[in-house]
C-alpha cells in the first residue's frame, strides 16, 4: 500500500458491473468495455459515476482535473467526462484505466472483459477514497 492509512477518509464505491444477481453483467461497450467498438483501442476504459454521486459533491465538477492513486502506487491524471461527468476517464490515455484493470484481471491487452473474470477476481467494485478535492485512491484489491 502506497498511502498509509488511507481508509480514514471519505469513501465511494463505484460498480464495475451491472445488473443484479444472475443478471449480473460487464457493459459490452462502456465501462471497462469502452474500447471494445470498431476504431477504437481495446483497453479503453471509464469508470462509471452513479447519478447519486455525480451532484454529491464528492468527486470534482466535469473537466477539472484531479489525481488517483491506486492502492498499487499507480498515479493517474483524471477528470470526469461524458454528460454530467458519469464518467472518470484517464487524461493522457483513455486506455490506462483498461490496461491497469485488464492486468489486475489477469487478461491480456485489449482482452474483452465477462463477468467470470470479474467474479473469478472476487470484487465487482472499485472503492474511491477522498484524500482531499484533487485526490483521490482507488482501491481495487480483492477480498
Amino acid at each position: 500500500m502506497t498511502i498509509p492509512n488511507f481508509k480514514q477518509y471519505p469513501c465511494e464505491t463505484l460498480s464495475l458491473t451491472t445488473g443484479k444477481g444472475e443478471k449480473l453483467r460487464v457493459p459490452f461497450s462502456s465501462g471497462l468495455n469502452w474500447g471494445q467498438r470498431k476504431g477504437r483501442d481495446k483497453n479503453q476504459a471509464y469508470l462509471s459515476v452513479p447519478s447519486s454521486l455525480q451532484k454529491s459533491g464528492f468527486f470534482p465538477e466535469t473537466g477539472v482535473e484531479f489525481i488517483i492513486e491506486t492502492d498499487d502506487g499507480e498515479v493517474w491524471k483524471c477528470a470526469r467526462r461524458q454528460a454530467n461527468g458519469k464518467a472518470i476517464h484517464t487524461i493522457q490515455s483513455n486506455s490506462i484505466m483498461g490496461e491497469y484493470f485488464r492486468r489486475r484481471l489477469g487478461l491480456a491487452s485489449g482482452g474483452f472483459v465477462i463477468i467470470e473474470h470479474i467474479l473469478s477476481y472476487r470484487r465487482s467494485t472499485v472503492d474511491i477514497y477522498k484524500k482531499n478535492d484533487t485526490h483521490f485512491i482507488l482501491d481495487f484489491n480483492a477480498y
